[in-house]
């Protein structure tokens, strides 16, 4: 029961770093050495369960990251055509 104690207390310590950082899964997941499908699996199947209010408040995190998706990738496409054209002036 210890091991378990140990991987909910990690999955919690995950869904606050993911709050106070207001990061994308793809980013915490590499902060925090995991992969991006476990670390979606636990905010989405295992956090709901151990801590309901917590798993609210990354869903919400969630749903401004996918919310604000077009327009990161946008600002990364304008990045990499403004650096294209000045290598090739």
């Amino acid at each position: 029961m210890i091991h378990l104690d140990i991987y909910f207390e990690n999955i919690k310590k995950e869904a606050h770093y993911l709050l106070q950082h207001r990061t994308t899964i793809r980013t915490a997941a590499k902060e925090l050495g995991i992969s991006k499908s476990s670390l979606h699996t636990h905010m989405q199947k295992v956090l709901p369960q151990i801590d309901p209010d917590l798993s609210k408040e990354v869903a919400h995190l969630f749903e401004q990251n996918w919310n604000e998706r077009h327009s990161r990738g946008g600002k990364a496409m304008h990045l990499v055509k403004k650096q294209n054209n000045s290598i090739s002036k």
